[in-house]
């Protein structure tokens, strides 16, 4: 469990997400993310916020929020992973390296 403040997150909303042991949950997981503040969940709220830059995950709750949420709506697990995996490949690389080498953008 983690108390950090989630800043900034996407809001994954999916009915496969009513499930305690949902693919995305385990995914994240595996991924290293931590879950914020360990609440439960509610199968009427099938939501999740994740937030890449701390790598925390939240269930949501119905009138709870975990800070802003990028584009002001909800996305779908499968657009998740799309996100995530842009967001992967650059991994540990600095601001404006794609590649291999700062501002290589149009190599």
């Amino acid at each position: 469990m983690e108390n950090r403040t989630v800043k900034i997150s996407f809001l994954v909303a999916d009915d496969e997400l009513k499930n305690g042991d949902a693919k995305l949950v385990e995914f994240l997981r595996k991924e290293g993310f931590s879950q914020h503040r360990v609440t439960g969940y509610s199968p009427m709220c099938p939501r999740i916020f994740v937030d890449l830059n701390q790598k925390l995950y939240g269930r949501s709750m119905i009138g709870v929020g975990f800070g802003t949420i990028i584009g002001n709506h909800a996305i779908r697990e499968e657009e998740f992973y799309t996100i995530y995996k842009i967001y992967k490949q650059y991994e540990g690389k600095d601001l404006f390296t794609f590649k291999k080498e700062r501002f290589d953008y149009n190599d």
